[in-house]
């Protein structure tokens, strides 16, 4: 055991073997002061009455068995804080909140935003392209029909109705020939192109010619698909030029069935005054939609 001097307060080790009584007398090799030092190990714990304890706990658990729960209300419950989600990112089935939804908003509409203005401009820089740098739309959808099966995906017209300007002219070329009896005879030669995605029939084509102060003088039309030798062009009369350039079936070329991206040649004579024609211009005037395709 640890004894303490009274005096000095200078603490020593003590045998407790030597411990006897009540205690015993002992000197301080330090200040020398004797003290007495009581014997801890002789005191007797106080006498506890078992039954009295016993009856006391069953009391307490007695009275806690009687009292019923007490009710608190909502208004009493303590402010909770913030609300903090152990579910991490990543892990699957997070809910976002409200703050999360409006950032991914906002993102959003500002993603569709952009791509609203892309569009707006790609279709203005084509739109100017066309208009002031020389593209004509007529062009833009021959291309397009020209793309096999493009123009059955992304049609460029109604497919139940036919536009003249579906059915382009190629290939044009015009020169004299020397008729016996008319003197200079024009001859206008060309190919029907059927840009559809369907077969046509009964292309018809006219001619218009001007001479040097635009003034029209005459239109002249024909079937596609009659065409004339040198010979007949030389030989034939004006009325049997015209009679054999007027068959809408075709002597020389179907003109019945075009497919689609298919060509007719075609054939305008012209037997005026071959003198005044300064320019010329050919364009499709007719042509019918095949029904019932084959």
């Amino acid at each position: 055991m640890i004894i303490q001097c009274v005096k000095c307060s200078t603490k020593y080790r003590f045998d407790d073997n030597l411990m006897e009584g009540d205690g015993v007398w002992v000197r301080c090799s330090r200040c020398g002061h004797e003290f007495f030092q009581e014997n801890t190990f002789a005191r007797s714990l106080p006498a506890v009455d078992e039954e009295a304890v016993l009856k006391r706990f069953d009391e307490i658990r007695g009275e806690a068995r009687e009292r019923e729960a007490e009710e608190l209300p909502f208004d009493d419950l303590p402010a909770s804080g913030p609300e903090e989600s152990i579910i991490r990112e990543g892990s699957g089935g997070e809910r976002p909140d409200a703050g999360e939804r409006r950032g991914r908003g906002r993102k959003a509409l500002r993603v569709l935003i952009l791509a609203v203005l892309l569009v707006v401009l790609a279709g203005t820089g084509l739109w100017s392209y066309m208009r002031f740098g020389g593209l004509d739309m007529k062009d833009l959808r021959a291309s397009v029909a020209s793309i096999p099966y493009l123009d059955q995906l992304i049609p460029l017209e109604d497919p139940g109705v036919v536009k003249l300007s579906q059915i382009r002219v190629v290939n044009l070329r015009q020169r004299y020939v020397r008729h016996w009896i008319l003197g200079d005879v024009l001859v206008v030669e060309g190919t029907a192109w059927n840009s559809t995605p369907f077969p046509v029939a009964r292309v018809r084509v006219q001619a218009r010619f001007f001479d040097g102060g635009g003034k029209e003088l005459a239109r002249e039309e024909a079937f596609a698909g009659n065409l004339l030798t040198d010979t007949e062009l030389i030989t034939f009369p004006d009325e049997n030029l015209k009679r054999e350039l007027a068959r809408s079936q075709g002597s020389d070329v179907s003109n019945d069935r075009i497919e689609p991206r298919g060509e007719i040649p075609f054939m305008i004579v012209y037997s005026g005054d071959c003198a005044m024609v300064k320019r010329t211009t050919v364009h499709v005037s007719g042509v019918e939609k095949l029904l019932t395709p084959r």
